[in-house]
């Protein structure tokens, strides 16, 4: 057996938290004034309780954090807001945090509760039930339920969906912040970038359990007591279809809003006030106090005071996001007979609105080959202006490629030329038989120095890359994005630097892999590149030095199948562990079975079903016979092997 021992992720909470707490901005919007300087009053106030805490006054703290709690829940109700909603929340999360170690302090207990701490009970399990119940719940999707935090562990048919202290390993990330077609969740809006982030805060400070029970269902302690009684039966409606002469269209003018502003109150098991827009039907049925919706009646239509008539708007509760526009569109879709121009009235709101990604997806699909290649130069022109506005740039077309930069022409011919003769290679063992292989051709920028790479990183990514990081490719499934980037590290070959045409054709091979929607790994992507370099460029002195940082490497992963999980090593170690694997299972195991294995994970199984099928094993076992081999080759002074 391999010893792993546990692998630390850093948050960055702390500081994030910091700018939150700092900024007095974010109080205006929703509030009044007063309401605003009562709220950072009582953010002043809670220095009190701290200072009570440190001079170990109990009950004094208690009784402050009782009188700020109902200070704050006043300011609530009176605004409208929930509790969820970024003025307030974190204002009670200090009054958690309070509590919890006056509660500690009390019971000897040693240890402190951190503001940046997540609590799954009060921060994740909220968004669970709002956005992952629906499909995983008591009919689950892919065999995952998360009705408990017992069942969220076990994992679903894909595996396990948790890697305690590692969120980037985690599958719940991998799947919220996947391309469109494997995103969850599916057919619906993204989470919002805040509600991932405290997912992964949560896994990356060990997906602890602060709840009463893991067999108790999730967040229970946060949701509404049902109402005695059999809830009313809800009238049977008349659905009339539009005609086409209306000037306003439910599905393109009104649902969408809908979608967007009150979905996450008026659906699910338990909507608020029983009133659901799940779909078009529930939407007209209305809620416990009646019909919302009138056709040929606004005045009297409830949907349009709460929305239109209320000034601040009433609804969509704390947020005032509705535009005058949107709101008069729903008096006219009202007054000309609250009609439907969808397929289902049974279908989903959330199916019958297209999400950005697909409209744009859409427009793509759209483009003649020509066009696309229109787009594809503009595009990089574009981006070029954006990381390097002040830099002078070339670029030629070939029939497959766009290769642009600041590099020297004949420089850039060079490299049009390897590039055009790996393609071949590349294209017959890939089996791209398309052509151009990428829609609207593939962008290769072609950067002369560290600056510009860093640049374009910094610029387009949003990411900061570490210095042995000197290339990557960037492939979306609608082929908006198709490019690989290159700083030109020059032609020799090191233990640090693999050499510009060992870079190219990694890159080139990770961008036809890329083509396909099913997101391969890291450490395949990258490794399958690296072992179709070694036979194009033998005796690289990078290639060679990988198979000792790789049995470095190993031993800092969690356990033998995490070596198989993207988030494992950092890039420069995914490379090393990605190429010596590649090379394992190429040399040890057969180039027949490799392939079939790379075909399967390309069509969308996992890497442990396709690993079963290919090899008749587990992960566990063949992570072990791989560390095994390459100590045995390093050992035997094989390099590479």
């Amino acid at each position: 057996m391999i010893n792993l021992p546990q692998l630390k992720w850093f948050s960055v909470s702390a500081v994030i938290l910091g700018l939150l707490l700092s900024s007095q901005s974010i109080f205006a919007a929703g509030l009044t004034r007063e309401q605003s300087k009562e709220l950072s009053t009582i953010r002043r106030d809670m220095s009190k309780v701290s200072s009570d805490l440190r001079r170990k006054k109990y009950d004094e703290a208690e009784k402050q954090l009782d009188t700020l709690q109902e200070q704050l829940d006043k300011i609530v109700t009176d605004a409208k807001l929930e509790k969820r909603n970024k003025l307030v929340a974190i204002v009670y999360k200090m009054i958690r945090v309070h509590r919890k170690n006056i509660e500690l302090k009390r019971s000897g207990k040693k240890g402190r509760v951190s503001l940046t701490d997540i609590s799954f009970q009060e921060e994740v399990a909220p968004i669970l039930n709002d956005r992952c119940n629906n499909c995983h719940g008591t009919r689950p999707a892919g065999g995952l339920r998360l009705n408990t935090f017992e069942m969220m562990k076990q994992g679903g048919e894909n595996g396990p969906l948790l890697v305690q202290g590692n969120p980037r390993a985690s599958l719940i990330i991998k799947r919220l912040l996947a391309p469109e077609k494997l995103r969850m969740p599916k057919d619906s809006q993204k989470l919002e970038p805040e509600e991932i982030k405290t997912i992964a805060e949560w896994i990356s400070q060990g997906a602890k359990f602060d709840g009463t029970s893991e067999t108790a269902k999730i967040g229970i302690e946060n949701e509404p007591k049902p109402t005695k009684g059999k809830p009313k039966p809800k009238e049977p409606v008349k659905i009339v279809k539009a005609t086409g002469k209306e000037t306003v269209s439910f599905s393109k003018d009104v649902a969408p809003w809908m979608v967007q502003f009150c979905f996450r109150c008026h659906s699910g098991n338990q909507p608020q006030s029983e009133f659901s827009i799940a779909t078009f039907e529930t939407l007209m049925q209305g809620g416990s106090s009646g019909r919302v919706v009138l056709p040929g009646n606004p005045d009297d239509s409830r949907i349009w005071h709460l929305v239109g008539l209320q000034d601040p708007f009433k609804m969509p509760r704390g947020q005032g996001l509705i535009k005058r526009a949107q709101a008069d569109s729903l008096k006219t879709w009202i007054a000309e007979g609250a009609k439907f121009d969808g397929k289902d009235a049974k279908q989903s709101l959330r199916e019958l609105v297209p999400t950005d990604e697909a409209i744009r997806a859409a427009e793509l699909a759209a483009m003649t080959p020509q066009q696309f290649s229109e787009f594809r130069l503009k595009r990089t022109q574009d981006q070029w202006k954006r990381f390097l506005p002040n830099e002078q740039s070339r670029h030629v077309k070939t029939k497959e490629f766009i290769f642009f930069g600041n590099v020297s022409s004949t420089r850039m011919q060079e490299i049009s030329l390897w590039a055009e003769e790996d393609l071949k290679s590349l294209k017959e063992l890939f089996r791209a038989n398309s052509s151009p292989v990428w829609k609207g051709k593939l962008t290769i920028f072609l950067i002369k120095d560290r600056f510009g790479y860093t640049e374009l990183n910094q610029v387009l990514h949003n990411r900061r890359v570490p210095a042995e990081t000197t290339g990557h490719s960037e492939v979306t499934a609608t082929f908006e994005e198709a490019y690989v980037a290159l700083q030109d590290i020059g032609d020799e070959s090191s233990s640090d630097s693999p050499g510009l045409r060992v870079n190219l054709i990694a890159q080139l091979s990770g961008a036809v892999l890329k083509r396909s929607d099913n997101r391969l790994p890291n450490w395949l992507t990258q490794g399958t590149g690296l072992a179709l370099a070694s036979k194009a460029v033998p005796g690289n002195e990078y290639l060679k030095s990988l198979s000792k940082s790789a049995l470095e490497l190993l031993p800092t992963a969690d356990t033998p199948e995490s070596i198989f999980a993207n988030g494992t090593f950092s890039p420069s170690g995914t490379a090393a562990v990605g190429y010596t694997l590649v090379n394992f299972m190429l040399n040890a195991q057969g180039g027949n079975k490799f392939g079939q294995f790379l075909r399967l994970v390309q069509t969308g199984n996992n890497v442990q079903s396709a690993v079963r099928t290919c090899y008749q094993t587990d992960l566990k076992t063949l992570g072990n016979t791989y560390f095994a081999y390459l100590k045995k080759n390093v050992s035997a002074g094989k390099g590479k092997r």
